[in-house]
């Protein structure tokens, strides 16, 4: 099994079917992908990163121990660079943003990093992307506000 194609599609659907894997192989899946994988989150398009951000619960689920990891990457966002035809997309990093809080709605409850996931709902309650500000509002309802 080749995940790490070079052609995108199949690159990005294998992350979509990392979920599956992780089910079935548990932790000898995730050791012999998790190097490569762990990259998409650094990924300059925002389909491949919202593919990586949306297997992060089954992730969790069978590798508790990737929160340390990969939560950070999720809530420093800002940072990340995502370009749309070569070109700087703050549009995109909103995209990515509503995948980050939606992954965050199904992990707050037991998350180490609740608080953290409650500032980052908080500073997008004003994002341009209305479904980015309705996923906040909805993280914050879970936080008790």
């Amino acid at each position: 099994m080749t995940p790490h194609s070079e052609n995108n599609f199949i690159k990005w659907g294998m992350l979509l079917t990392l979920p599956g894997l992780l089910e079935a192989g548990g932790r000898d899946i995730w050791g012999k992908m998790r190097e490569k994988d762990l990259l998409s989150f650094r990924s300059q398009q925002v389909a491949e990163f919202g593919n990586a951000v949306s297997c992060v619960g089954k992730l969790l689920k069978v590798c508790p121990e990737e929160e340390t990891t990969i939560i950070p990457l999720l809530l420093n966002i800002d940072g990340h660079t995502f370009l749309h035809h070569g070109v700087l997309s703050p549009e995109c990093r909103n995209v990515a943003k509503g995948h980050i809080l939606e992954c965050f709605l199904e992990q707050f409850p037991g998350s180490a990093y609740r608080e953290e996931m409650a500032a980052f709902a908080e500073r997008n309650l004003e994002n341009d992307r209305k479904q980015v500000c309705a996923r906040a509002r909805r993280l914050m309802k879970l936080r008790g506000f």
